[in-house]
C-alpha cells in the first residue's frame, strides 16, 4: 500500500478558525473520501491518510471507529484496508447493509431497496418461526427457523489480520458490491475486565513517548492519551515524526492538538495525520471525549460542537464520562490564572460539562502537575514540567467495580500519578 493519494489541505481542510479550531465540515471531510466514481468512503471519526481507486488507508482518532461504504453501479473491488489505531481486542463488524436503488443512486436497479440490520440478523440466526415476516431483514424462515437468505452475505465481516510491528493496525481486503451502502464498526467483547488508559501531558519531545512504550504495555491499557505540545519541532517533520511513534507504540493513542502541531499551516496537516480535534468514544461501559482548547478557547461555534457530543452520551447517567482537553478551562492555581483566556467561556464550558454529568477532565498546557475537585474533578498534568516546578509524570487511570476513588454507579474511577 505504498502508492496513494495524499489527501491534500487545498482540497479538503480550511484554515483553523480563531472561534475554536477548525470548523464542523472541516473536521468531517479529513474524513472522507471518493476512491472512484462510484466509490465513497467516510469514518467517525479519523483522517483518511491515502487512497488509490483500490487501496485504502485511514487513522482512527480513538481506538475504535465506525466506516461507510457506498457503491454505487459503477463501483468495483475488492479494496486493501489498512485501518491504524484500534484496540488491540477490537473486533470488525458489519453493522448495517443497505442494498441501494434507483431513488438512492443514479444507476441502480428500479427496485426497493432494503436495509439489514446485521447484528440483529446475527442474533436471529436459528430462532423460531412460522413466517419469513417474523425474522429480521436479511433471513427466511425455513424449517421453522430464521435461517441466511441470499441478502445475508453482505452481513459477512472481512476476514482481518493485524500488521506486523504495528500491533495496534487491522488490515482487511473488502469485496465492493455495487449498489450497497455498507455501516462498518470496530468492537470490544462486553467484559469484566477493567478499563485502564494513560494520559501524558505536554512533553515536547516525541521520543519520551517511545521511551514509555514498556511501562505502557507492562500496565495492559486500553489506550494512551496524548494532551498536546509533545512534536519536538514546530514542522510537518515534527509531526511526520509524532504520527510514526505512535502509530509503532502498540498501543491506540488519542492525540490532541496543543500550540505547538497547530503551528503549521494553521494546523491542517495535524488534521490529516490524527483526525478531528472533537470527537466521543465508548469502550468498557465508559463514555469518552476530547475537545479542542489549543488557543485558549473555543468560542461559540466550540461550544455548540461540545454540548452537541455531550448529548450523544448523555443516554447512560450511571456510565463514567471523562474528558481530554489541552488546556483546562480554569487555572487550579487561582493566583496564576493560566488557563482559558475568557472567565466567561470557562464559565460555560464548566457548567456545560456540570449539566452533562461529566465526572472527570484531564488537561496539559500549564507545565505542572495538579488537581481540583469540584463538581467536575480536574486533573492537569505534564509530562515535562517547567523550572520552577520540574517533576514530569504521566498518569495511570483505572475504572474498576472496586478500588478508592471517584464512584460512578457501580464503579471506581481511579488516578495514579507515575513520575518519569
Amino acid at each position: 500500500m505504498r502508492w496513494f493519494c495524499i489527501v491534500t489541505a487545498g482540497l479538503l481542510l480550511a484554515a483553523c478558525q480563531r472561534d475554536g479550531g477548525a470548523s464542523t465540515q472541516t473536521q468531517r471531510r479529513i474524513g472522507e473520501a471518493r476512491m472512484q466514481d462510484d466509490l465513497f468512503v467516510s469514518l467517525t471519526y479519523g483522517a483518511v491518510r491515502g487512497f488509490t481507486e483500490d487501496q485504502l488507508v485511514l487513522r482512527s482518532a480513538s481506538p475504535l471507529v465506525e466506516i461507510t461504504l457506498e457503491a454505487g453501479a459503477n463501483a468495483f473491488g475488492p479494496i486493501d484496508v489498512e485501518l491504524r489505531n484500534q484496540h488491540l481486542d477490537a473486533s470488525l463488524r458489519v453493522v448495517t447493509a443497505t442494498v441501494l436503488d434507483a431513488d438512492d443512486l443514479d444507476g441502480c436497479p428500479v427496485v426497493t431497496g432494503i436495509e439489514i440490520n446485521c447484528v440483529a440478523a446475527f442474533d436471529a440466526v436459528g430462532a423460531a418461526c412460522e413466517t419469513s415476516g417474523q425474522c429480521p431483514a436479511g433471513l427466511r424462515c425455513a424449517s421453522e427457523t430464521c435461517q441466511p437468505g441470499e441478502a445475508f452475505d453482505l452481513c459477512a465481516p472481512p476476514d482481518v489480520q493485524r500488521l506486523q510491528g504495528q500491533r495496534t493496525s487491522m488490515q482487511f481486503d473488502h469485496a465492493v458490491e455495487s449498489c450497497t451502502r455498507l455501516r462498518l464498526e470496530t468492537f470490544v467483547e462486553p467484559t469484566d475486565e477493567p478499563l485502564r488508559f494513560a494520559v501524558l501531558g505536554p512533553t515536547r519531545d516525541e521520543e519520551v513517548i517511545a521511551a514509555l512504550s514498556d511501562d505502557f504495555e507492562a500496565a495492559r491499557l486500553d489506550f494512551v492519551v496524548l494532551l498536546g505540545d509533545h512534536v519536538s519541532s514546530r514542522s510537518e517533520a515534527g509531526l511526520a515524526a509524532l504520527e510514526r511513534i505512535v502509530t509503532l507504540l502498540g498501543t491506540p493513542t488519542v492525540v490532541l492538538a496543543g500550540p505547538r502541531e497547530i503551528s503549521s499551516d494553521q494546523g491542517a496537516p495535524f488534521l490529516r495525520r490524527f483526525g478531528p480535534h472533537d470527537h466521543i468514544w465508548r469502550l468498557k461501559g465508559a463514555g469518552f471525549f476530547a475537545f479542542f482548547s489549543a488557543t485558549g478557547g473555543l468560542g461559540n461555534r466550540g461550544l455548540d460542537r461540545l454540548d452537541g457530543f455531550l448529548r450523544l452520551l448523555d443516554d447512560d447517567p450511571e456510565a463514567p464520562l471523562i474528558g481530554f482537553t489541552h488546556v483546562p478551562p480554569f487555572d487550579p492555581n487561582d493566583l496564576r490564572d493560566n488557563a482559558f483566556r475568557s472567565d466567561i467561556e470557562a464559565t460555560q464550558v464548566m457548567s456545560l460539562l456540570e449539566q452533562h454529568g461529566v465526572h472527570q477532565i484531564y488537561a496539559g498546557g500549564l507545565g505542572t502537575g495538579y488537581e481540583q475537585t469540584l463538581g467536575v474533578e480536574t486533573f492537569v498534568t505534564t509530562g515535562r514540567g517547567t523550572t520552577t516546578q520540574p517533576s514530569a509524570e504521566w498518569i495511570l487511570v483505572e475504572i474498576s467495580p472496586d478500588g478508592e476513588g471517584r464512584e460512578v454507579g457501580d464503579r471506581v474511577i481511579s488516578s495514579e500519578r507515575r513520575d518519569l
